[in-house]
């Protein structure tokens, strides 16, 4: 008797296989480069937030029911033993990884989350699955066979095709024949801080701020989830930074920001306590907004 499929499985396709003469876990250090750069593959994008990293036991299909049930990212992220020490192991885990992402396009606006999954159970066989959280369409997986020296790609029948196996995949392979270090991954300057403290702060400061001044945002023409997005993830790092190297938040000391254009940056920190000023040969509009916060712009 046939095994029932479950949906998931039942959604997906093998839509054509590639040659694959690679360690799997260089397969892991390219899909890494994927999951956190999306937008050197997709154009649509201009970057993302890496919201959750969490390991489950759970099967990829019950992570994906959940995931596209009525469930909240945070409900997700309560149920599980989370963890932000690394993205994708580079061996073989009894676990399954998940990362949530707030995918940030360029149009203005727009936004789009996704879930990601890394599967590297049996130490011969790794997948990777991109689950988008309203567009069934757009989900794929790509699964590695180290024995059959093949590269997979499963996708919805309604999936970009063309795009999937000529950009994607293409990508994926040259990256894998790369064997990218641990540095060109995620630079040297994210392993000055933990990744947990800088997830709980960046949500932390996205909780107290970003609903404010997106409202405020309609006197700009620029890409308000783009910046607002970016700027946030940069005050958290420079706090995190400074409470390390121990910087006093007093007025005889504080930061200069030149060209500081929206001066976003610039009223994050003032809010959070740390004196400064942003200098800039132009007036934003939304600066009107920031001076009444007592953020300090010329």
């Amino acid at each position: 008797m046939n095994k029932k499929l479950e949906p998931f499985e039942l959604a997906m396709r093998l839509e054509e296989t590639f040659d694959f003469t690679f360690e799997i876990s260089d397969f892991a250090a390219a899909c890494e480069l994927n999951i956190t750069r999306p937008h050197l593959i997709d154009k649509r994008l201009s970057g993302c937030v890496i919201e959750s990293k969490f390991f489950s036991s759970k099967t990829v299909n019950e992570i994906i029911e959940q995931f596209q049930s009525n469930e909240s990212v945070n409900e997700i992220k309560n149920k599980e033993n989370v963890t932000y020490e690394i993205l994708i192991p580079k061996s073989n885990s009894d676990q399954n990884v998940v990362i949530l992402r707030n995918l940030l396009l360029k149009k203005k606006d727009k936004k789009s989350h996704d879930m990601v999954i890394w599967n590297w159970i049996d130490p011969d066989i790794a997948e990777v699955h991109v689950v988008p959280e309203r567009d069934s369409a757009q989900k794929y997986s790509l699964k590695v066979t180290k024995k059959s020296n093949q590269l997979q790609l499963f996708c919805n029948p309604k999936a970009p095709k063309t795009w999937l196996k000529h950009i994607l995949v293409k990508k994926v392979l040259k990256w894998s024949s790369e064997k990218l270090s641990d540095q060109a991954l995620s630079g040297s300057s994210l392993k000055l801080i933990s990744i947990d403290e800088y997830v709980k702060l960046y949500n932390e400061l996205k909780d107290k701020y970003f609903d404010c001044i997106a409202q405020a945002w309609d006197s700009e023409s620029t890409n308000a989830e783009k910046f607002i997005h970016e700027d946030l993830g940069i005050a958290a790092y420079l706090l995190l930074i400074w409470k390390k190297c121990d910087y006093p938040q007093s007025q005889s000391k504080g930061f200069v920001d030149l060209g500081c254009g929206n001066g976003l940056l610039v009223h994050l920190l003032n809010q959070e306590g740390i004196p400064g000023v942003g200098l800039d040969l132009r007036k934003r509009k939304i600066w009107n907004f920031f001076r009444e916060k007592g953020t300090d712009l010329r």
